[in-house]
């Protein structure tokens, strides 16, 4: 099976994973250079990637292929070190409750465009439980943005977890 292209993936996942992985101010410029579709504005973060979100959904469209591109350049050699686990290995490492937040999004993006169903099907679940991970520390205060910063306008480097290898403990 081959893997799955950027327009085939769901939009939950393509926002997390656009969010997570690239600069906002990057991708405005390129949907502003690349795209000859007219958006209201490029002056958040939420606009921004919402209109990435829209553009990844054309096949024939340079910013999908950009944005594949980007988002590939961004996980690395992760897709290798995917590659080589197993099933019952993946699906651990995507429920360990050690796995970095911050690791979420390139994990998320390699599984869902895995060549293996198995892996792809794991992809939501990461998604799901990194959102629920973050309602919980908002909700419990362990999560604070200060009350002057517009959360339209955090950058997700803002934000700090504990960053460590994510496949040794």
């Amino acid at each position: 099976m081959q893997r799955p292209r950027i327009w085939e993936l769901g939009c939950h996942i393509v926002t997390f994973v656009v969010s997570g992985l690239l600069d906002w101010r990057e991708v405005a410029n390129a949907i502003a250079s690349r795209s000859n579709e007219l958006w209201e504005s490029f002056d958040n973060a939420a606009t921004t990637i919402e209109a990435a979100h829209q553009l990844s959904h054309d096949k024939d469209g340079r910013m999908a292929l950009w944005l594949e591109s980007q988002l590939e350049a961004a996980v690395g050699n992760l897709r290798a070190e995917v590659r080589e686990l197993d099933e019952e290995t993946l699906f651990e490492k995507v429920f360990d409750r050690k796995l970095p937040l911050s690791s979420a999004a390139p994990l998320a993006w390699v599984l869902a465009t895995d060549e293996r169903v198995e892996a792809q099907d794991l992809a939501p679940l990461l998604v799901c439980k990194s959102l629920s991970l973050l309602v919980r520390k908002a909700t419990s205060g362990q999560l604070q943005i200060p009350d002057e910063t517009d959360p339209w306008l955090l950058e997700s480097r803002d934000l700090t977890f504990p960053d460590q290898d994510l496949f040794n403990k």
